[in-house]
């Protein structure tokens, strides 16, 4: 008897080696665990994503979406994580709170656990104004400190009158020394009341700013992938069509201009409907591409995001059936959901 042997070693689908089983040990969750605990049946990817892939975008790119985004801070704000698992994001993610309305607007914030709860605090934040009290103060955090530059120019405006925040009083002699060095003539005057932080803290509203770059595109992207390969298998997330997108992440470059944006339109039919929160996993075909695009949205529709996973011509049109589904945060359940037909932009 002569016999053909065939290699069945399961292959990764963004690192492209073929290992032994025992390296895809850990089955991944296609929408990260960190937004999806405590669902009992979340979708998983079994031997599609090796066990080094899966650390080293567990430390980088998984990282920065469970914690450097207002989307990874959402989970401790709607109570879907413990406050005291609380861990903020890094200065190089670029996220950012303010204190908006009132005579505190502008003022630095940040989030820290109260108990059971998150609560917004100050940050150690200088504030310049032409007024002690009636008009807003611009602020500047303390850490980095500012340059003699950054404080002479606010001086030249007019503002002259400074307002302290979120200093502890034994480290303030230290912030008027540093202002003393780079030129500055201290005269103290009374805080105004309304610039104190009441004992309960800070009551208005915390608006947060992050500018979503690179490293955005190629964390959905990777979730986007992890999620062909979850509904069509891996073999088809291996395609040739999928390369540019599995290199960019893999590789940590930057996905093709125009390859992911961001919109406000509904995903799906069934939790439109419904106004249920929760998330989204989507795949579509787009006629007018000739692609297969990927849309996720997170806690709400009224953010969602498409990513452009293929690029070259297949045999084929379309080349997958749409299909989506729906992580329901009220009933720890993914649903299959009925999909909307609407385009995304994509170059």
């Amino acid at each position: 008897m002569h016999a053909l042997l065939v290699s069945r070693m399961p292959k990764c689908i963004f690192c492209e080696q073929e290992k032994s089983s025992s390296a895809f040990s850990k089955p991944e969750h296609v929408l990260l665990r960190a937004f999806c605990a405590g669902f009992a049946q979340p979708i998983v990817l079994r031997e599609g994503e090796c066990d080094e892939c899966n650390q080293e975008f567990g430390n980088t790119i998984d990282r920065y979406l469970a914690r450097g985004t207002p989307h990874g801070l959402r989970r401790f704000i709607l109570g879907q994580k413990r406050a005291k698992e609380f861990k903020p994001a890094s200065r190089k993610d670029g996220m950012s709170h303010y204190v908006r309305g009132g005579p505190r607007d502008g003022m630095l914030a940040r989030y820290k656990p109260v108990g059971d709860a998150l609560e917004p605090a100050t940050l150690p934040q200088i504030g310049f104004s032409r007024v002690v009290e009636g008009e807003p103060y611009e602020f500047l955090p303390l850490d980095p400190f500012p340059t003699r530059e950054d404080v002479q120019k606010r001086i030249h405006d007019g503002k002259t009158h400074i307002h302290i925040a979120g200093v502890p009083e034994t480290e303030l002699p230290g912030v008027l020394k540093k202002l003393e060095e780079i030129g500055c003539k201290i005269i103290e005057e009374s805080v105004p009341d309304s610039l104190k932080i009441p004992p309960g803290g800070i009551r208005e509203y915390i608006e947060t700013k992050a500018l979503l770059g690179d490293e955005f595109g190629r964390a959905i992207a990777k979730i986007g992938l992890n999620y062909l390969a979850s509904q069509y298998g891996v073999s088809t997330a291996l395609l040739p069509q999928f390369d540019t997108v599995r290199r960019c992440v893999f590789e940590k470059r930057p996905l093709p201009r125009g390859g992911w944006v961001s919109g406000n339109y509904p995903v799906i039919r069934d939790a439109a409907d419904a106004g249920a929160r929760g998330h989204i996993l989507a795949l579509d075909w787009q006629p007018k591409l000739g692609a297969v695009i990927f849309r996720i949205s997170l806690y709400t529709q009224e953010s969602t995001y498409g990513v452009r996973l293929s690029y070259g011509a297949f045999n084929l049109s379309p080349a997958i059936e749409g299909r989506a589904h729906f992580y329901n945060l009220a009933t720890k359940k993914v649903e299959s959901a009925t999909r909307v037909e609407q385009g995304i932009a994509l170059l």
